[in-house]
């Protein structure tokens, strides 16, 4: 028994140590798969180097773009739009370096892959040799010696990955005498799905600062804490987040005059989603302090605040119109022009609602003495479905004869009299005025094309 059990053992000990020598069969196919597509859609991919140790498998693949078009015909598979047509000629020609790292043992199947840029498009290239020839040679420089990489470890099971952007810190004086830095720090990224087009993604960049100077006139442009989510199901079904907490923009020009933007803490959100044979597009952006002192004005905008939807669209004509849209960045000609016309005409006969939920300012202040207090605007934009549009001669007025329309703005009487001074005509504006404390209040509805301002009809 005893006998059996140690030969058993052995038996099981051998294949352990033999299973290395085999290596990950799955991942070598899944790669092997992968090259024969991407050779037959434009790119030249050549095994150049293969460096195996016992446990693990490096190989080192060079990339050549040798048919842009091709290539950005496989792309476009992938992708909510089109990419437009002159990217061809900025990645023509463009050569990359791939390390692709993997272990030996099967039903492993994590996949490490580093890729380096080595090579611009000739294009890009003899732009930059135009403008400056010692830059391009240090340029092109950086990028043989591997200064940009792209990191990433993928997992063939899953299909869920993460990675890092190397940081870079460079900084050169271009032959016009301009000192330029550039600086880009904590790049990191997550998600799940096909690496081409993920269905989740995340990013994150600590920092990305650019910095140009030349005698007394400067630009420094600072984009701190960003990050981005996206979730994609489909063209017509996704949510997209984008953060950055802050931007920072200060410039000098040559007379000494000081000029500076500040943002903090934007936020976007964006998503479009399907609900039967209708499409809804949901849109938020804020920020809580927006600040522009330039040497005339100095103004700051606090808690802004904007919250859009799009809703009832038919999603048919929708497609239709982005499909045709996407066929004009490629080939633009008077029937895809006129096709797009027609379908605009078609959705808009089927109905559709604009709300605007919110649009406001909570604080505006002049040359930080001149308190304007708040804004606000609300908005309904109904059109209902109807076949007076569907009349190819139609008058924009039809369009808004159909429509039903509230609108509902607050602004402070402070803000309406500094607005006054710059634009007089809305004097004109104050005599349909409801005084609301410290505000005037508009109430604008539009109904068969009849207008009224707080139940006052305009003529």
């Amino acid at each position: 028994m005893k006998k059996s059990l140690i030969i058993t053992a052995i038996a099981i000990l051998s294949i352990i140590i033999a299973l290395p020598f085999f290596g990950n069969s799955i991942i070598e196919l899944s790669i092997k798969d992968r090259i024969k597509v991407l050779n037959s859609y434009g790119l030249e991919i050549k095994n150049i180097k293969t460096d195996s140790t016992y446990f693990k498998s490096k190989k080192y693949y060079s990339i050549y773009v040798k048919d842009a078009n091709k290539f950005i015909a496989y792309l476009n598979q992938f992708s909510n739009s089109q990419i437009p047509p002159y990217v061809d000629t900025m990645i023509d020609g463009t050569k990359l370096e791939v390390k692709v790292q993997y272990s030996n043992i099967p039903l492993t199947d994590s996949v490490s892959i580093d890729v380096y840029p080595l090579k611009l498009s000739e294009n890009i290239t003899n732009m930059i040799k135009d403008n400056d020839i010692e830059f391009s040679e240090y340029f092109s420089d950086f990028l043989s010696n591997k200064g940009f990489v792209y990191h990433l470890k993928y997992n063939l099971l899953s299909k869920k990955f993460n990675g890092h952007i190397k940081d870079i810190d460079e900084n050169y004086t271009l032959a016009s005498g301009h000192k330029v830095d550039f600086k880009l720090s904590g790049t990191t990224f997550n998600g799940e799905g096909i690496l081409i087009a993920p269905q989740k993604f995340n990013s994150k960049v600590d920092e990305v600062s650019f910095k140009i100077e030349k005698g007394s006139e400067k630009l420094d442009i600072l984009f701190s804490n960003m990050s981005s989510s996206l979730v994609f199901k489909s063209k017509t079904d996704y949510t997209a987040n984008y953060k950055i907490n802050s931007i920072a923009i200060n410039a000098v020009d040559k007379d000494s005059n000081k000029s500076k933007i500040i943002f903090d803490n934007l936020d976007l959100d964006f998503s479009i989603n399907t609900k039967d044979d209708k499409l809804e597009s949901f849109t938020k952006l804020t920020w809580d302090k927006l600040l522009v002192n330039t040497p005339k004005v100095i103004t700051d905008l606090d808690s802004f605040k904007y919250e859009v939807s799009l809703t009832k669209i038919d999603k048919d004509s929708f497609e239709s119109i982005m499909d045709l849209i996407n066929q004009v960045k490629v080939n633009q000609t008077q029937q895809t022009q006129k096709q797009i016309n027609d379908n605009i005409i078609l959705l808009l006969s089927k109905g559709l609602e604009l709300k605007i939920a919110d649009l406001s300012v909570d604080k505006v202040t002049i040359n930080k003495t001149e308190d304007l207090e708040n804004f606000s605007l609300k908005a309904d934009f109904i059109l209902p479905p109807n076949t007076v549009l569907v009349n190819k001669q139609i008058n924009p007025i039809n369009i808004i004869n159909e429509m039903k329309i509230d609108i509902l703005i607050k602004i402070s009487k402070k803000m309406f009299t500094y607005l006054d001074k710059t634009q007089p005509f809305l004097g004109i504006a104050k005599d349909f005025a409801k005084e609301q404390n410290q505000d005037f209040v508009f109430d604008i509805k539009i109904y068969d094309g009849n207008i009224t301002v707080n139940d006052r009809a305009i003529q």
